[in-house]
């Protein structure tokens, strides 16, 4: 997974430079289709490495531990489903519209309250 999100950052990181002279006339430019593309990835493979390393550690003291208690068993279950849980949001908010949608509707709770 890795190995394949870095990959693929390097291929939009490359592709964004091929394309900067397109937008370099515009004095402050909104963030590319690559940055936010590179920034989505970089969140998702980092919530990835957070919540297997704290599933690997809590698998590691299931296995070693003499008396674990039935806490353990579901923090690692609770831990193992947070990344399946939580990539939709992270790829919904990550889109522009729905953000935007999202935003007005933030502004429009302030301002009635």
């Amino acid at each position: 997974m890795a190995w394949a999100s870095g990959s693929m950052v390097l291929v939009l990181h490359r592709h964004r430079q091929q394309v900067q002279h397109i937008h370099s006339r515009v004095l402050y430019p909104p963030p590319s289709h690559e940055a936010r593309a590179i920034r989505t990835i970089l969140i998702l493979v980092s919530s990835f490495v957070a919540f297997y390393s704290v599933y690997t550690v809590l698998t590691i003291w299931m296995t070693l531990a003499p008396r674990r208690g039935q806490w353990v068993m579901n923090s690692s279950v609770l831990v193992s489903s947070c990344v399946p849980a939580l990539s939709p949001f992270v790829l919904i908010i990550s889109d522009t519209p729905v953000s935007q949608v999202l935003s007005y509707c933030r502004a429009r709770t302030r301002g009635v309250s």
